[in-house]
């Protein structure tokens, strides 16, 4: 390794004062990149999105989860007690999760600039928005304005009772009035 490096700095034709010029140039490299490196694993705690802000998501996530399993458990106690349903089980598919709209304090300023010379006049129109969120008095929570819901993409209901044309029916337009969920996006199948 030793007589490798003479003779890659003899091809690249430098004197000895060039060599220690690279020399800590490349020194110099090294440490920025190193303190680079450092700085990304240290700041990513202190940083929005970092590793503290990416557990509120999967909190969130679970918490949907949690909602889906206690509708399903709500819609099959609401449904066994149709007349004929017998047992149900119930399975919710969501195509898309809620939504919350925020308060917004919008502001905006227009600006004008007139000038006039020899050449002619020009006039020149600056806007400027701002969007302010609205925080609640006495905590720095947002203001929530609207929430939807998450949106049902699809139900199926496994009933005892679905050999029987008049039961489907039910439950089909149960699941219809009560999810918002067209017909064809339910499926109703007899238990074993």
């Amino acid at each position: 390794m030793e007589q490798m490096k003479p003779e890659f700095l003899a091809k690249l034709g430098l004197g000895g004062k060039e060599k220690r010029r690279l020399a800590g140039l490349l020194l110099l490299l090294a440490a920025g990149l190193t303190l680079l490196g450092l700085s990304s694993l240290l700041g990513q705690r202190d940083r929005p999105g970092g590793a503290e802000q990416t557990a509120q998501p999967q909190i969130t996530a679970a918490a949907e989860v949690d909602e889906a399993a206690a509708l399903e458990q709500k819609l099959a106690a609401i449904l066994s007690r149709i007349r004929g349903a017998g047992e149900v089980s119930v399975a919710v598919t969501f195509g898309s999760s809620g939504r919350t709209d925020y308060a917004v304090n919008a502001s905006t300023t227009l600006r004008t600039t007139e000038e006039n010379d020899a050449g002619g006049s020009r006039r020149t129109t600056e806007e400027t928005r701002r969007d302010d969120m609205v925080l609640a008095a006495g905590n720095a929570d947002p203001v929530a304005v609207q929430q939807s819901g998450p949106q049902v993409q699809g139900v199926l209901v496994v009933a005892a009772g679905a050999d029987d044309p008049a039961v489907c029916g039910q439950i089909t337009a149960a699941l219809t009035n009560l999810l918002d969920v067209p017909p064809h996006k339910i499926v109703i199948c007899p238990a074993d």
